[in-house]
């Protein structure tokens, strides 16, 4: 892994465009970081729930989407998986 004072120098700028609507001129800041995030977080609460057969979460993944999530992948389950929870 790359250490900074192994990577060569470079120089920032900063290019500000004010939002026309909003009256401050103000904008969200990462909007673009936070895409993946959301794509993490999905992937987390899927490998989280995968003893209990769930593939595919929607997000926002509310209680009542887990739930029901858990309750389809186990309806699913021709064999019914070992994990002993009850539906």
């Amino acid at each position: 892994m790359p250490r900074a004072d192994q990577l060569p120098a470079f120089d920032t700028e900063i290019s500000e465009a004010p939002s026309t609507t909003n009256p401050l001129g103000m904008r969200g800041g990462s909007e673009g970081g936070i895409t993946a995030r959301l794509a993490a977080v999905a992937n987390a609460i899927v490998d989280a729930l995968a003893e209990f057969g769930v593939e595919h979460i929607e997000l926002p993944a509310t209680p009542e989407r887990v739930w029901n999530a858990m309750r389809a992948a186990h309806r699913n389950d021709a064999e019914g998986r070992e994990g002993g929870w009850v539906s």
